[in-house]
């Protein structure tokens, strides 16, 4: 995936050197309301679309 993609998801990059992205930060912690639950079970909606080809270990 791009990170355009990740990024249009909804994910939230890390200001870390390595391209990190999360599901939701802080302010979007998705048992503090409705609409994080909401935004948090789109992107794993989103997600669940997708296929694992490979796994890169590090």
């Amino acid at each position: 995936m791009t990170e355009t993609k990740l990024i249009s998801m909804g994910l939230v990059r890390s200001n870390s050197e390595h391209h990190v992205y999360f599901f939701y930060a802080d302010c979007t912690t998705p048992t503090n309301s409705p609409e994080n639950w909401k935004r948090y079970s789109d992107i794993m909606e989103e997600f669940a679309k997708y296929e694992i080809l490979d796994v890169i270990e590090h």
